[in-house]
Formats: structure tokens, C-alpha cells, sequence
């Protein structure tokens, strides 16, 4: 998580805390869109990293387990790690850097196939919650529920 801040969040922090700084908001307003935007950009960061593993490639941009094949070790892969720690196939891929579709994709099948992509799924879904939960807050007007409308975009995306 805190990899996401650093990547995602912040910046999706940053953003909101701004927008309400200039507004002129209270200082409980700016800590609630503060809050939105840390959320979401966790959820946001987190999604991505699912889409990684299950995202189509032509909508996605990129190859299947991009941040794998670099070396990059993202939530779906540590929620799977943590429920078989004895499986010791992607120590050994940030080891020798052998990073073929012959090594990563039978560890892509086999973390989709253990429920951790469906788990960080529940992890992205549970911070755009609390994201939208931090706007009980504002105003309930237009610009609110645009702010909750693409919180549930940020999970509803494919890509």
C-alpha cells in the first residue's frame, strides 16, 4: 500500500485536497475530498493491477502481467503469496529475471484461479466506499455525485 501511495494516491490526494483548497472549502471539506482521493487512488492503482491479470490485452495496452514480467510484485500476486507461501515460482522469476510467457503465465493462471485477483477485486471495491463515504461531507449537489459516479467507475472499468 504503501508502493500505491506513492505510484497513485498521492497524486489523486493531492488533486482533491487542491480543488478544495481553491475553492475557498472548510477545512473539514478539504480533509473529506483529502480522504476521497486517497481512496480512490488506492482503489484506482488497485484495479490496474487486476486488469493486468484478467484485462484483455488489445483494451488494456499492454501484456498480460506487464508488472510481472518487469518485476514488479502487485496486490493480486502478494494476496495469493500470502494464502500459498510455499509456492515458490514468482521468488525465482525476480531472481534470475527469466521472464518468459512459459514461466509467467502458468503463475498468472494459477493466482487467477486461487480467488486473490477476486480478493484484491473486494479491496478495490472497499476503498471506493470509504472514498465515497469521506463526501458525506459536501454538499449534495451535482458536483458530489459526479465525484461518486466515477468512484464507481474507477471499479467498473475494463480496462
Amino acid at each position: 500500500f504503501k508502493r500505491i501511495y506513492a505510484k497513485t494516491a498521492s497524486m489523486f490526494e493531492l488533486a482533491t485536497e487542491a480543488a478544495g483548497v481553491l475553492i475557498g472549502a472548510s477545512e473539514e471539506q478539504i480533509a473529506a475530498l483529502k480522504t476521497f482521493g486517497h481512496d480512490l487512488g488506492i482503489a484506482f492503482q488497485i484495479m490496474d493491477d487486476v486488469l493486468d491479470f484478467i484485462g484483455d490485452a488489445s483494451q488494456v495496452g499492454k501484456p498480460v502481467a506487464n508488472d510481472l514480467r518487469q518485476g514488479i510484485v502487485t496486490l493480486p500476486v502478494i494476496d495469493y503469496l500470502d494464502t500459498h507461501p510455499d509456492d515458490k515460482r514468482v521468488d525465482t522469476l525476480l531472481r534470475n529475471g527469466r521472464r518468459t510467457d512459459d514461466v509467467v503465465l502458468p503463475i498468472v493462471e494459477t493466482v487467477r484461479a486461487s480467488g486473490a485477483v477476486d480478493q484484491a477485486l473486494t479491496e478495490a471495491r472497499d476503498f471506493v466506499k470509504s472514498s465515497q463515504a469521506a463526501l458525506s461531507v459536501l454538499p449534495d449537489n451535482e458536483a458530489r455525485q459526479a465525484m461518486l459516479q466515477l468512484a464507481d467507475y474507477v471499479v467498473a472499468r475494463s480496462y
